[in-house]
């Protein structure tokens, strides 16, 4: 995280200015809808650069309002003392699933983070998750969700903040991680 009210960086790091407005409130965090928003395909990066140190790093300079384009290399350049510089080492899983309910109708589910291995007996897999789910009509809790062939979830908890706690079940051969992308 760099923190500095003159610059601030983003290339694969989680930089933040403790001096711009928060855009998403906390009542709305927690609404899949507030996480929507046009990304074209073609800006998505697919692998990391090869030479990490020359991944893209956009420079916002919040006293004259204007971004910069930079190369990651050039972090030293902008890094002064007193400045704060947080790495986020965190493993990136595809969090997006889409699926049917029992009745037939489509839903799409966004886990919270990845799911917590309970079992993995001879018989299936299970995990524990927290998700957003969006569809026609809210399940209902002891519903069974399907995500393509080899998983699924049960509905547990419905919470009152628009959250889902979910078992979800899977083959025990299987590697969730896998079934997940």
């Amino acid at each position: 995280m760099l923190c500095r009210q003159d610059k601030v960086g983003y290339a694969g790091l989680q930089l933040f200015n403790p001096c711009s407005p928060i855009s998403v409130s906390m009542n709305d965090q927690y609404q899949l809808s507030a996480y929507d928003y046009y990304l074209p395909e073609n800006q998505i990066a697919q692998h990391p650069a090869v030479q990490r140190d020359k991944s893209r790093l956009l420079v916002l300079d919040s006293v004259c309002n204007t971004t910069e384009h930079r190369l990651f290399n050039d972090i030293t350049e902008l890094l002064k003392p007193g400045d704060l510089l947080v790495v986020n080492n965190s493993k990136v899983f595809p969090a997006r699933l889409l699926g049917r309910k029992e009745t037939g109708g489509k839903v799409e589910m966004l886990l919270l983070h990845f799911p917590e291995l309970v079992t993995a007996d001879s018989d299936t897999g299970t995990a524990r998750a927290l998700a957003l789910i969006k569809s026609s009509k809210r399940p209902r809790q002891g519903s069974m969700l399907s995500f393509g062939g080899n998983l699924q979830a049960q509905v547990d908890v419905l919470r009152p903040d628009g959250k889902v706690e979910l078992t979800l079940f899977y083959p025990p051969a299987a590697d969730l991680e896998q079934l997940l992308e």
